[in-house]
């Protein structure tokens, strides 16, 4: 397809294909495309972390095919990993900063591997992440700012630790926004 603007699972397999020693980075694959169709004048990506695994290549095909330069950092922005997944490959190059906000990942398994780089930022918006966590590890890079989303963050949290350095603007768009505090117009002023 000579006119086409975007890049798609074909584009992907075929430089897989013909280019099996280099890593399948957004970057490399635009190349590639771009070196393929000279004529293009731009190419469209449909998302920051190149999400072409996703549904066209499946956690079936990736395991069927261990030898291929799978892209560990683009799968961490996918909805076709698990948490087994994850677990079985703990060794590749997964975007903990990604991986960090995914719901499958607990405090049980963040503990499990103390050495791996977490964002404790993503871990902070994270649903499985509670106060309880939050309070009994004190000595963690906590980002209020995002905790404040969290919605495990309730009202009564907030009121009980006027100590923490809540951010207003993130607790308004917590689902717990719903306070009769935070229908109070004079609050937004």
């Amino acid at each position: 397809m000579a006119d086409k603007h975007y890049i798609d699972k074909d584009d992907y397999l075929d430089f897989i294909e013909n280019n099996p020693d280099m890593h399948a980075t957004q970057t490399n694959i635009i190349a590639y495309v771009l070196r393929k169709y000279p004529h293009r004048s731009y190419i469209h990506v449909v998302s920051p972390m190149f999400r072409v695994y996703s549904p066209n290549i499946t956690l079936d095909i990736i395991c069927e095919n261990p030898d291929r330069p799978w892209n560990f950092e683009a799968l961490s922005a996918t909805q076709i990993i698990t948490y087994d997944f994850v677990k079985a490959h703990i060794d590749k190059n997964w975007n903990f900063n990604i991986l960090s906000s995914v719901e499958f990942v607990t405090w049980d398994f963040v503990c499990a591997y103390p050495d791996k780089p977490w964002s404790y930022t993503s871990l902070s918006k994270n649903p499985n992440i509670t106060w309880d966590i939050v309070r009994t590890n004190p000595d963690k890079p906590w980002n209020y700012r995002w905790l404040s989303r969290n919605p495990n963050i309730t009202w009564d949290i907030v009121i009980a630790n006027p100590d923490i350095d809540w951010d207003m603007t993130s607790l308004c768009a917590n689902q717990m926004s719903e306070h009769p505090f935070f229908q109070n117009k004079e609050f937004y002023k």
